[in-house]
């Protein structure tokens, strides 16, 4: 199973999953500098994570 060539296809297929993608790499690198820096970003780490795993389930779901 190559994981990156599904995500690839569903991307190429679906565009608005990629934008989902974006999203969660957006809110775990933000909730990361928040944790460094101490500010209210670091909130967002954990809904960051859960994003991607959204973005995870609904690549398998359209790949399958």
């Amino acid at each position: 199973m190559d994981a990156w060539y599904e995500y690839r296809l569903v991307w190429s297929q679906h565009p608005w999953v990629a934008l989902v993608f974006v999203l969660a790499v957006a809110c775990v690198v933000a909730g990361l500098v928040g944790t460094f820096l101490a500010n209210l970003l670091a909130i967002v780490f954990i809904p960051g994570l859960l994003i991607a795993y959204g973005h995870h389930l609904i690549v398998t779901r359209k790949y399958g």
